[in-house]
């Protein structure tokens, strides 16, 4: 009776271990889990101020390339540079926080359906944003070309890391 009685203390005791370990387990992985998506969220927000940047700047230099005068050319031209090089700040900042999401995002499913949502979404916006801006660059790199064509003070093409 005695052993029968030590076994039975020594099961429950063996189960109450492997439950407060599977527990505390448990409550890591959560607290886990909701930091990734707290950080995905957060990532997200700063990928929203900074394309609202970028969009703001895509504006002026829409702008500045859609009519082409040589004079008004040369008097946008520092404006267009300074938007470029804004954009190229922004889009490395949008780069390191895309670096994030799509670490946090791989093979992942959460519980939160917008972290779900952004982890869909994220890729294609930022290839669809790098899309743009390289389109943008080539239109630059055009128009100076266009001016250069025959000075011989020649204006430098935009070159760009993102650019190809």
């Amino acid at each position: 009776m005695k052993k029968i009685g030590i076994s039975i203390i020594g099961v429950l005791l063996v189960g109450i271990t492997i439950g407060v370990i599977y527990t505390k387990n448990f409550t890591e992985d959560q607290n886990k889990s909701r930091q990734k998506m707290n950080q995905i969220k957060e990532n997200n927000n700063q990928l929203k101020v900074a394309i609202l940047s970028y969009n703001q700047n895509k504006k002026e230099i829409a702008k500045g390339l859609s009519i082409y005068y040589e004079e008004q050319f040369i008097k946008d031209y520092p404006n267009l540079i300074d938007l470029f090089n804004q954009n190229e700040s922004l889009i490395q900042s949008i780069s390191q926080n895309e670096k994030i999401l799509t670490s946090n995002c791989q093979n992942q499913i959460y519980q939160d359906k917008e972290v779900n949502q952004i982890c869909n979404t994220h890729s294609k916006t930022y290839q669809k944003l790098l899309e743009v801006y390289q389109k943008d660059i080539k239109s630059l790199n055009k128009m100076i070309e266009l001016y250069n064509e025959g000075k011989e003070d020649k204006l430098a093409l935009f070159q760009s890391q993102y650019g190809k």
